[in-house]
């Protein structure tokens, strides 16, 4: 007897969401190469099929949303592929999508949007033949004027009415522009000002200026030290085709050497399309440097440096020498100069003996906000901080990192000298780390508080904050809740979430502040976003280490694991909500920057990734919390217009079916402006959720049984009502208790059996329908393969505590009549009413019966299963399968029917829209296609675009309805059903299928379908005679 595995019946519900997502990356790189290959070998249809697949299951990737724009159009699709681009662009803003979409709107007779593509090549990008020749076209065609300017500062035009050399603007001052040969450059200092423009004697309009100088010359890259090398990538993102030299500067500014890169060592970003990065290494033997700076072109230090040569084996000769010499011997000699401290780990350890060495008073605050770009949000962040300051003392000091954005630099240094800050200037770009360091120096003395400039600060949060710090001896340092602060972060830890509008965040602040004022907790490290930092804790522990964290990320961690190490302690102040924008600072290098980082930090300070790791899962904050979420809960009632009868809704958290059900059922009850709350099960306990707002509440966790009387009070101060069950499989077994006891009104909505079968949906040991035996069966079946409950429970317990439950519902709702009569088999006295999920009579108008197939070799799918034609005509039966194809659904009848039909060369494949638990198996047989997940709105004319012959439900239990099986009417196909379960039922009703015999498999399943599709294709009428008779 063979026993099926237990992820593998359950939809692949048990695996982890890493082993989901290691799985749907290694199909989507499966695809996404296949689709390229298909592309390469001139089969755009092919192409196009493996790259829609790839998008369905990695629908963020850049790459393969550039790879199917591409495709779309070769298929002829220019709408869908323009609708790709514009997003792409957007986010990327990368020149081949420029082109692409230039192209695509041209030819879809779109003018101004060919015209605006077309002028942010020119204005943004250095000028190339490529772009030069568009412009040439469409110029003359349109009677424009173009001009565009190269990364050297060469000027070209063209198009009507480009006559004579225009006159030239830099930031709005006319200079001359400088004349070689038949050629015409900008004049020195070009490059460092903001935009250029040009004026031609001329009435046409002109596409290209101002142009964007910064954007044009913006260098890009990463730099790291390596065992015996520096290493690392660097492009001109706004002229890719151009190999960047690097200038290596040692620490007092000496020019040591140059780097030449070419396009020999190409490397690829993995998120954005088209990039071409300039692999290069240095050897660092002959380097007599300690500290060594990494320039592009433009004057811009790489992300990375500066970097320090062999850092770790000066770090260890300066520990050797140290037992044997003078400390100061060895600083001032041999190993480390004074600006490099030792590369010397600090273990993390759960519980120093050290002591924090207290001051005996209090001192003033100073806020440290260095900035660089954005200056919107720049200004934003000090107005926010001068309004909440203003008037306590505080100093401000905001240092420039040398930013190359002049109007942020005299737009800050005015604000700054309109309100006493201080304003501090470095004259290069030094890094996140070296400015807060600049600060620092400048205020010493000071409790400080270091502030992003892309944040958003609330009243009062200075006193908060300064009352936490002081609450207890030994604490060094105080961070506050954020959208993005790490592990203090709200509404959910594990995710980065976006700042919400201006006036949500304003509300959020005083929601944090009238849940958790005064209260803090305490935290393995704080984060420099807004961090507060007492003086006696800065003066032990030193500056921040801008010798290896460059410009920055996790140069906080490190001080404050120095802090923890000399006996000071970490806080949350959990009353204080700081908005946070974040991650912008570094673009593309960013994620280079903090993987080598995190490295250094766990080098710096062994075991700290895994003691962050172990917080994180654990999540001490999570009632902290809570405590937000409870409040925000109550205050979003107040401001709905429903009434005081809130609805809760109690189903499991595996989606399908199910889910869509329950959300139906939500808008009916929006509809009559009744509120509703979803309990969904979790881990230890249950998840209480406002379908109106699905993310904002993530800790209203409550653990069962131990908080269920908690969980009864939230639910009467919310005003329950009512309660409709649609699932309880993953919930604890103390719920069936609280609805006895909560005297609720209850109605129960059946979607499955799982009221008497353990296993949900009535399959054995075996993996087929077991029968529906007396108990003492049920009983063998659950030892020999598992149950899909929380607690373990026997038989005629489970059932007792059902039919309980049954018995005190006010109403029980079933989809089919077949789910009534099975039911009543289980339990009898039971009125059951028969309430469809869909009205099969409102499908018949767009349902079409069986005509010759229309389908074509560019019929989509058809490139990637090599579907074989005979005189243009398809020599295979097509059958469509739609939604989540798991084992009950019918995946072992599928595979081997498509083994069969490929050892056999059967004229038989099929398509499944939707997904799978294993894709990849069924797609070696070739003869399945699987599209990936779907939205519900795109699903019928998917299915449509396929083709299909006819919907195949190979179903291997008897369902209780199938939603999916209304789609396939919906898109005008017949249906093949095994002959059981409400598929069956509704077929009986309609005419519209056939059914099967379930117990057919492989060769002989293979013969029917084959023999009962080609019937009716082959028919005057397109219908079979045998309609009704079970094959």
């Amino acid at each position: 007897m063979t026993l099926i595995n237990h992820d593998f019946i359950w939809q692949d519900a048990t695996l982890t969401a890493k082993q989901r997502n290691s799985l749907i990356q290694k199909d989507a790189q499966h695809a996404f190469q296949a689709g390229m290959q298909a592309w390469e070998e001139g089969k755009p249809y092919t192409a196009h099929d493996w790259l829609a697949r790839a998008y369905r299951l990695a629908p963020e990737s850049g790459h393969v949303l550039f790879a199917l724009a591409l495709a779309r159009r070769a298929v002829h699709d220019g709408a869908g592929a323009q609708k790709l681009l514009q997003n792409l662009v957007n986010k990327y803003d990368f020149k081949e999508g420029w082109v692409l979409l230039h192209h695509l709107w041209c030819e879809q007779g779109y003018f101004e949007g060919a015209k605006h593509a077309l002028a942010h090549l020119l204005s943004s990008f250095s000028l190339t033949s490529d772009i030069q020749k568009i412009a040439d076209q469409f110029c003359k065609e349109h009677s424009f004027t173009w001009c565009g300017l190269t990364e050297a500062g060469q000027v070209q035009w063209g198009g009507v009415g480009a006559g004579k050399a225009p006159i030239l603007y830099l930031n709005h001052q006319r200079v001359v522009l400088r004349k070689k040969g038949a050629r015409y450059f900008c004049p020195a200092g070009w490059a460092k000002v903001e935009h250029i423009e040009l004026m031609f004697e001329t009435d046409q309009p002109v596409l290209g200026i101002p142009f964007l100088v910064k954007r044009i010359m913006a260098c890009e890259g990463f730099v790291s030290a390596q065992e015996g090398q520096i290493q690392g990538w660097v492009w001109h993102p706004y002229a890719p085709e151009i190999n960047p030299t690097l200038s290596v500067i040692g620490a007092d500014g000496r020019k040591i050497t140059q780097i030449n890169t070419n396009e020999s060592a190409l490397s690829f970003s993995p998120e954005r399309p088209a990039t071409r990065y300039r692999k290069f290494t240095l050897p660092t033997q002959d380097i007599a440097y300690e500290l060594v700076h990494i320039f592009a072109p433009n004057g811009q230090e790489l992300a990375g440096s500066p970097v320090v040569v062999q850092h770790k084996q000066r770090s260890a000769a300066f520990l050797a020498s140290y037992f044997v010499r003078n400390k100061k011997e060895i600083l001032g000699r041999e190993c480390l100069s004074s600006k490099i401290q030792p590369f010397l780990p600090i273990p993390v350890l759960e519980n120093t003996q050290n002591v924090a060495k207290v001051s005996d008073h209090q001192v003033p605050v100073a806020i440290i906000i260095p900035v660089y770009g954005q200056k919107a949000l720049t200004l934003a962040c000090l107005t926010s901080v001068q309004k909440t300051v203003q008037g306590m003392g505080v100093t401000v000091v905001v240092v420039n990192d040398a930013s190359p954005e002049v109007e942020l630099v005299q737009d800050v240094k005015e604000f700054c000298r309109k309100n006493d800050f201080i304003f501090l200037s470095h004259k290069r770009n030094k890094g996140f780390p070296a400015s807060v360091n600049t600060g620092l120096k400048a205020v010493k003395g000071h409790d400080v508080i270091l502030l992003n400039s892309d944040t958003l600060v609330p009243k009062g949060w200075v006193t908060e904050l300064q009352n936490i710090a002081y609450a207890h001896n030994d604490t060094g340092t105080v961070t506050p809740f954020s959208n993005k602060g790490g592990l203090v972060s709200y509404p959910c830890v594990k995710i980065e979430n976006p700042l919400p509008p201006l006036q949500t965040l304003k509300t959020l602040m005083l929601a944090v502040e009238a849940a958790n004022k005064g209260r803090c907790a305490d935290i393995p490290t704080g984060n420099g976003f807004c961090l507060y930092i007492r003086h006696d804790c800065l003066e032990q522990t030193g500056y921040f280490r801008e010798d290896v964290f460059a410009q920055g990320y996790g140069e906080e961690n490190d001080f404050c694991m120095r802090a923890q190490a000399l006996g000071w302690r970490h806080k949350a102040a959990l009353g204080v909500y700081v908005g946070h924008v974040g991650g912008a600072s570094f673009g593309q290098s960013r994620q280079a920057l903090m993987e080598r980082n995190e490295a250094i930090l766990e080098y710096l300070h062994p075991g700290y990734q895994k003691k962050i790791a172990v917080w994180v899962k654990i999540d001490p904050l999570w009632q902290e919390r809570r405590r937000i979420d409870l409040l925000r809960l109550r205050a979003s009632k107040s401001g709905t217009k429903t009434t005081n009868k809130t609805v809760l809704m109690i189903t499991h958290a595996q989606g399908g079916g199910v889910e869509q059900v329950v959300q139906k059922r939500v808008s009916v009850y929006q509809t009559q402006a009744r509120r509703v709350l979803i309990l969904r099960p979790i881990e230890n306990g249950c998840l209480i959720e406002d379908p109106l707002h699905k993310k904002d509440y993530p800790s209203l966790r409550f653990r069962l049984p131990d908080e269920l009387a908690l969980l009864k009070r939230v639910l009467v101060a919310e005003g329950a009502q009512h309660i409709e069950i649609h699932h309880l499989v993953g919930h604890h077994a103390c719920l069936y208790g609280f609805m006895r006891n909560s005297g609720y009104p209850y109605t129960l909505y059946i979607h499955d059996y799982a009221l008497f079968c353990q296993r949900i949906s009535l399959l054995g040991p075996e993996g087929v329908y077991c029968g529906e035996p007396e108990p003492q069966g049920c009983a063998q079946c659950i030892a020999l393969a598992g149950h899909h409950l929380t607690q373990d429970c026997t038989v005629p317990e489970y059932l007792a505590r059902s039919e309980y439950l049954l018995q005190k519902a006010r109403h029980v709702y079933v989809p089919s009549h077949d789910t009534a009569t099975r039911m009543a088999k289980h339990f009898a006295g039971i009125n059951y009413s028969v309430r469809a999920l869909q009205n099969d009579k409102n499908l018949e108008k767009p349902f079409k019966k069986l005509s010759k197939s229309l389908r074509t070799q560019t019929t989509l799918a058809s490139g990637a299963l090599s579907s074989p034609y005979v005189q243009g005509k398809p020599a295979r039966v097509r059958l469509c399968l739609i939604g989540a194809i798991g084992h009950e659904k019918g995946y072992s009848v599928l595979h081997q029917a498509a083994l069969n039909a490929a050892m056999h060369d059967l004229p038989l494949e099929f398509v499944i829209v939707g997904h799978t638990p294993n894709d990849q198996l069924l797609l070696n047989t070739q003869r399945v296609f699987i599209t990936g997940r779907y939205q519900e709105a795109e699903a019928v004319s998917l299915i449509q675009s396929f083709q299909p012959d006819a919907a195949f439900f190979p179903s291997l239990w008897p369902e209780t309805w199938c939603l999916t099986l209304g789609l396939a009417w919906q898109a005008g196909l017949q249906a093949l059903v095994f002959d059981h379960g409400a598929p069956a039922e509704r077929v009986r009703q309609t005419g519209r299928g056939w059914l099967l015999n379930s117990k057919l498999r492989g060769s002989a399943l293979n013969q029917v379908l084959i023999k009962t599709v080609l019937g009716c294709k082959n028919s005057k009428d397109g219908k079979n005679p045998n309609l009704f008779i079970k094959l």
